[in-house]
């Protein structure tokens, strides 16, 4: 299993914070993970617990494309989507309000079958990586929205 995880301060409260990157999934979600090339809610629930969508990332050339259901959806508290198919991820969002800005702790978990355990080790790097473009991309993009 891999895991990586990043934090930042963005100088926005954390209601705005919380609807960009959870309320607005569907609509934000390309903004900030510039891998994504699909994504589609694929309920027709109103966003939150058990909203299900599908996503096709290219990512160094490697594409994929899964399905996932949002796992947490905790106003101004946590949101995580949860990967329903293989390759098996999670990626949370916790929110801590500090004094009209908010703290972003992203968190990344990968898990890979079989053979492509192997390949863990290589991935953990670009993980960490990614997760700290995540959070970078995420402060600038509503600090100016």
């Amino acid at each position: 299993m891999i895991k990586a995880e990043s934090s930042t301060v963005i100088d926005r409260p954390t209601e705005e914070v919380f609807k960009y990157i959870a309320t607005s999934f569907f609509e934000n979600y390309p903004n900030w993970e510039s891998a994504i090339v699909e994504l589609e809610k694929t309920s027709q629930d109103p966003i939150g617990i058990g909203t299900t969508g599908r996503q096709l990332m290219n990512e160094g050339g490697w594409k994929a494309e899964s399905t996932f259901q949002i796992t947490d959806y905790e106003p101004e508290q946590k949101f995580s989507i949860t990967g329903m198919s293989k390759p098996y991820f999670k990626n949370s969002y916790t929110f801590e309000p500090l004094d009209g800005s908010t703290k972003v702790t992203y968190i990344f978990e990968f898990s890979m079958d079989g053979v492509g355990r192997l390949f863990e080790p290589l991935i953990a790097g670009s993980a960490k990586k990614g997760s700290k473009e995540v959070v970078n991309n995420l402060k600038k993009l509503i600090e100016i929205h």
